[in-house]
């Protein structure tokens, strides 16, 4: 059984511009389609901090993301990339009730000091997704942002037989809580009537799974989609 990639995966992806003085930064942000930033409470945040985002911390500074389109700019002033080091994470939810209050943050692009003169010093990351099929069931890898305790911050999988708009369909086929707290692991749909030629669609939310109920509450938070064939 052959699994056929209908589009690439799509995830949150960054590319950042420094000021050549040091003391902006553009931040250009790519997410899925069918994304609505503005409506579904995505959000970039910067830390004066290393490579890892410091959850437990407060942001420097913040911006909503406004408007419906998936693709966008936002502009942080008054920084000092020549002294210090800064983190960017790119949520696609606001904050959450869980134990990580930042939890929806799936991107992230750390600017070393001095990057502003050498941008290959610019390390970024993504959450990404990999669907492996099965004859019965699909087993999803996933890769998500150091330290962000995906289980505790209620990450799911969402699986659909077609091709959809996952922001907006709350028709799944499958439902899958994240199992642990690890930056990676796989989710499995187990039982999964796998029909050739059809399509189907995943997605991955960073949060919204409620334990209590053993349901999602929030299907917005998607950092990343993939959709495929069965050949």
């Amino acid at each position: 059984m052959l699994l056929k990639a209908m589009d690439p995966t799509q995830n949150v992806t960054l590319d950042i511009i420094p000021g050549s003085t040091g003391d902006t930064v553009t931040i250009d942000y790519v997410t899925p389609n069918s994304n609505q930033p503005g409506k579904f409470g995505n959000c970039v945040y910067l830390w004066q901090a290393g490579d890892t985002v410091p959850w437990g911390d407060e942001p420097q500074q913040h911006q909503a993301i406004n408007g419906t389109s998936r693709q966008g700019s936002v502009v942080f002033n008054n920084l000092d990339m020549g002294k210090n080091d800064y983190i960017i994470g790119y949520a696609v939810g606001g904050e959450t009730d869980n134990f990580i209050k930042y939890g929806n943050v799936c991107a992230t692009a750390y600017l070393p000091q001095g990057s502003q003169k050498d941008t290959s010093k610019i390390q970024y990351f993504s959450t990404k997704i990999a669907p492996q099929v099965n004859r019965t069931s699909i087993n999803v890898n996933f890769n998500v942002t150091p330290g962000v305790l995906p289980k505790t911050n209620g990450a799911w999988a969402a699986l659909w037989r077609s091709k959809t708009n996952p922001y907006l369909n709350p028709i799944y086929d499958q439902v899958s809580a994240v199992p642990i707290d690890g930056d990676e692991g796989s989710v499995t749909f187990n039982d999964v009537t796998l029909v050739t030629g059809v399509t189907y669609t995943l997605a991955f939310m960073m949060s919204g799974w409620n334990e209590k109920t053993n349901k999602p509450t929030c299907q917005t938070a998607i950092a990343a989609v993939s959709t495929f064939k069965i050949d």
